[in-house]
């Protein structure tokens, strides 16, 4: 359907990754299923948490079984995430809870594939900002053209996180839905077709149907779950907010800008140690007001997704 299939082959087919990091859900599974025709050794990674019940782990355990793909598990204790997280926040330079904690995963995953040997790192990133996915671009309530706008301005200046730490490891980052064929494949697609719900699939339709009879039942109509809950690591970063007092926060968000919640000030905190905090004097940020390039649609630094001086809220 629509050509995916093919050109996410070819984009595997001309850099096939040596393993990839999964989730059991479609975007890895895609990634890792292309990967399979070109390297017969291809692993796969799942990081989690060793005092959580991950869902990540019992997903990727029954597609890769079921694809026959060797699973490698990386489990971590509360400890290791937390010391990970000012090395996140300082590799990023930002503050966002949500993107320090894929981050996080992220880190702990390339790090112990460069620790087994592997450079080349396979990853899904990308897939949700082309096909809207994300609970920001689902809960506009503007136009159709305004909301494509702001997800083709997001995706041409957004980071790729799997890329950006790949480098730091002198590694690799392969992410075939960053791909210029890929890309132009799928922006093709109307966004309605791209954003469709149905009763079982409520993300990524014509991505999900593409696959459909070659990918296992499971990780085609898995619900999406962003890469800091399926592995458990937003969970365990969000327990430094038990250290910040109602008084120390209320004052912060008060002389500093609206903080959306402790975490956010903690992981400022971290933020300022590393980087200078620069206030925009005229249209910054909506949010922190930090400064802003006018072609943007995200703040750098807090990643607040934001169109005509409103907020795109993640948890709309």
């Amino acid at each position: 359907m629509y050509n995916i299939e093919e050109n996410l082959e070819e984009a595997v087919k001309k850099n096939t990754p040596e393993i990839v990091l999964f989730s059991g859900g479609i975007d890895s599974s895609v990634v890792l299923y292309e990967s399979m025709k070109y390297n017969k050794n291809i692993k796969a990674l799942t990081v989690g948490i060793k005092e959580n019940n991950n869902d990540d782990i019992v997903y990727s355990k029954n597609v890769a079984s079921k694809l026959n793909v060797q699973l490698l598990i990386r489990e971590v204790d509360r400890q290791y995430v937390l010391s990970k997280v000012d090395e996140a926040v300082k590799i990023l330079k930002s503050f966002s809870p949500e993107w320090i904690s894929s981050m996080v995963t992220l880190i702990i995953g390339i790090e112990y594939a460069k620790k087994l040997g592997y450079t080349k790192i396979g990853g899904g990133e990308g897939s949700d900002d082309l096909f809207g996915s994300f609970p920001f671009f689902k809960s506009y309530k503007g136009s159709k053209e305004d909301l494509e706008y702001i997800i083709n301005t997001r995706f041409n200046n957004i980071q790729v996180m799997t890329n950006i730490i790949a480098n730091t490891y002198d590694c690799i980052g392969i992410t075939p839905f960053r791909e210029n064929n890929v890309i132009e494949c799928i922006q093709k697609i109307p966004l309605e077709i791209r954003m469709k719900e149905t009763n079982i699939i409520k993300t990524k339709y014509p991505l999900r149907m593409s696959y459909l009879n070659v990918l296992p039942y499971e990780s085609i109509v898995r619900p999406q779950t962003m890469a800091f809950t399926g592995s458990g690591v937003y969970d365990i970063i969000n327990t430094l907010a038990n250290n910040i007092s109602d008084s120390e926060y209320q004052k912060a968000c008060k002389q500093i800008f609206p903080f959306k919640n402790k975490l956010e000030y903690v992981l400022f905190k971290k933020y300022i140690k590393n980087y200078s905090y620069i206030k925009s004097h005229g249209n910054g940020c909506v949010h922190c007001n930090s400064v802003m390039a006018n072609n943007r649609v995200h703040c750098d630094v807090c990643q607040t997704v934001q169109y005509k001086r409103k907020e795109l809220k993640f948890n709309a």
